[in-house]
């Protein structure tokens, strides 16, 4: 009987990905916020990124979408909007 791990061995997860890029997202917007963001926080469409913060926070980084957009370039993720 073969083990799962050799199963999924040199096969691509669904998700990982994604994954990685809202976690790397919540770790910038913490930064600039100054207050904890978690990955089930942020998610991505199309270019664009949504944070599910309270209205306080979001006003905040509102005003420094473009210095959010410059770190998460250096990161390798594309965005285009911060909503």
């Amino acid at each position: 009987m073969r083990a799962i791990g050799d199963l999924l061995k040199g096969k691509k997860i669904p998700g990982t990905e994604l994954s990685e890029m809202r976690r790397v997202a919540a770790g910038a917007a913490s930064v600039f916020l100054k207050h904890k963001v978690l990955p089930k926080q942020v998610s991505f469409k199309n270019g664009t990124l949504f944070l599910s913060v309270p209205s306080v926070l979001k006003a905040e980084l509102m005003l420094r979408a473009e210095d959010l957009k410059r770190v998460l370039k250096d990161a390798g993720l594309s965005v285009e909007k911060v909503k």
